[in-house]
């Protein structure tokens, strides 16, 4: 694939996993009813997020740009990991306030 169609792959993916995040946010601290729902479309989006930039990781030519890109995809996922875990323990809980915390810092 040429580097365009893996960046139009990334930015697209990039975006539902943006709002995604808001949504997750909102619904761990008041809305348990729909976490299940917004974690299941976060990892149907974030996997081919991750997928295409390992596509346009290959197509580049400067290691260093490479490790830079991997570095920043490395650092979404384990921050999604934590936000995700964070959100199953504040469980759309509202008076959970110690968990909120933590989910507004991921």
């Amino acid at each position: 694939k040429s580097l365009q169609v893996c960046q139009e792959q990334i930015s697209s993916s990039s975006h539902f996993i943006t709002e995604l995040i808001v949504d997750i946010r909102q619904s761990s601290k008041r809305d348990a009813e729909r976490i299940g729902s917004y974690v299941t479309q976060f990892v149907t989006y974030i996997e081919p997020f991750i997928q295409h930039t390992i596509n346009y990781v290959s197509c580049m030519k400067h290691t260093r740009e490479k490790c830079l890109i991997l570095e920043q995809v490395k650092s979404i996922v384990e921050t999604s990991l934590q936000l995700i875990l964070s959100t199953k323990e504040s469980a759309g809980n509202i008076k959970n306030l110690q968990w909120h915390k933590i989910i507004d810092n991921n």
